[in-house]
Parts: C-alpha cells; sequence; structure tokens
C-alpha cells in the first residue's frame, strides 16, 4: 500500500456503516474512531489484519470487512529500445514488464536481460528471460512514483538450432560465454 490507495471498510454487527478512506501523504490511513493505522509498505493482507485488530478491541460485537477500493496513479518514463518511449502512467500494483508493455514492447534492437530501473540514487537491473522461460519472475520489481525504465541495446547473442526444446537466438548473459 502506499499513498493515495483508496481503502473501502464495511462495519456490520453491532454497529452498521460504510467507509472510504484513502492512504494520506504520511502513509497512513484514519478510521473513525480508531488511531490512524500505518499503510505505506505494507501488503493488504497485514494491513487488513492490523484493522480487523483494531475494530475487535474497539467496537465489540462488530466485524470488519476491508477491500482495495481504488489503486493510486504513478508516473514512470520508460525508454531506450522500446516501440513508444515515453511517460507512462500505471497503477502502484504495476511491474517493470507492464511499463514496457504499454510501451509496446521491446524492439528488436533491445536487451530483455539488461533492463534497468532508476529509481532515485538506486539502480536495479531486471532479466527478463525468467518470466519468458517459465521460470521464477522474481528479479521483477514494483515500479514506484517517478522510477525511470531503461532499455539497452541488445548484447551478445548466440543461434541455438537443431533438435532442442526452444530454437531461436538467445541474449547472453553477464559472464556467460559461446564456449
Amino acid at each position: 500500500l502506499g499513498p493515495g490507495d483508496e481503502i473501502a471498510l464495511s462495519l456490520r454487527g453491532q454497529e452498521n456503516n460504510e467507509f472510504r478512506a484513502v492512504v494520506n501523504r504520511n502513509g497512513q490511513v484514519s478510521i473513525p474512531r480508531l488511531s490512524p493505522i500505518t499503510a505505506i509498505g505494507r501488503s493488504f493482507g497485514s494491513f487488513r489484519q492490523e484493522v480487523q485488530s483494531a475494530v475487535k478491541r474497539s467496537m465489540v460485537g462488530t466485524e470488519v470487512f476491508v477491500s482495495v477500493d481504488r489503486v493510486r496513479q504513478i508516473s514512470v518514463q520508460v525508454s531506450g529500445e522500446v516501440n513508444y518511449p515515453g511517460q507512462r502512467l500505471v497503477t502502484g500494483l504495476s511491474s517493470v514488464l507492464d511499463a514496457i508493455l504499454l510501451s509496446g514492447g521491446v524492439k528488436k534492437t533491445g536487451s530483455l536481460r539488461n533492463i534497468h530501473v532508476r529509481r532515485g540514487n538506486s539502480d536495479y537491473v531486471i532479466d527478463l528471460y525468467s518470466a519468458l522461460t517459465d521460470r521464477a519472475s522474481g528479479s521483477n520489481i514494483r515500479l514506484a512514483d517517478g522510477d525511470r525504465v531503461i532499455v539497452p541495446v541488445l548484447g551478445r547473442t548466440i543461434a541455438v538450432t537443431g533438435l532442442v526444446r526452444r530454437p531461436g537466438i538467445f541474449e547472453m548473459g553477464p559472464g556467460q560465454s559461446t564456449i
């Protein structure tokens, strides 16, 4: 969760009411009759459990149902070897792959192994081969407002032909050789 996400709360039991609350700039959600609850940087499941515990303590005989009503919009810059570079509006749940797909995908001249995400002073390198080859894509991080996604030029390649499962032209990873 992050600033701008809208949370819907439905109270049922001793008290029946419905609320909408937005995660504020401080990363907190204010719910009537409860202390503000920190939401920023937490998973929705963790936040929901804390809200349910707070309602259970403060409102006897009342059950709360919590859901995300609207996800915040963030702005990211996609540049380099993509078909339509530029500024993209995506949700706060979007990944690097989502932003690249909104930019028309990677050109044939673009790298899938060396995609950079610049966030402030940090630089993260993403290898999208894992998403394409059915392996876990743990390196595909969630985007944050102001991130820059840079797709560089294709690196060294190797052609695989013959009686193999996946014939094709593949980009070599860092430190890989043809030998």
